[in-house]
């Protein structure tokens, strides 16, 4: 289980603006090898809500697979770290 705060969530959310709080966060998950069953037990919702989300999150960031979903996370994450 990730120990991830949500006031550090909320720091790091600035790095996809067009992304929710809650969909930033359960791509920050997903982007840091959390599955789909685990992410939904640590967010005390249904496996299919997760699924939703990660389906409304790509068409946002117009990505074609879930894959691509960590790529953009992990650049993002990385270019701000480099970029400070």
């Amino acid at each position: 289980m990730l120990n991830t705060t949500t006031q550090e969530i909320e720091k790091l959310s600035h790095l996809l603006p067009s992304l929710t709080l809650k969909q930033f966060s359960i791509l920050h998950m997903f982007a840091l090898g959390m599955n789909i069953k685990n992410i939904a037990e640590n967010t005390n919702t249904s496996s299919q809500n997760i699924k939703n989300h990660l389906k409304s999150i790509r068409i946002k960031l117009n990505c074609a697979c879930s894959q691509e979903l960590r790529l953009i996370y992990t650049t993002k994450l990385l270019t701000s770290i480099y970029l400070k």
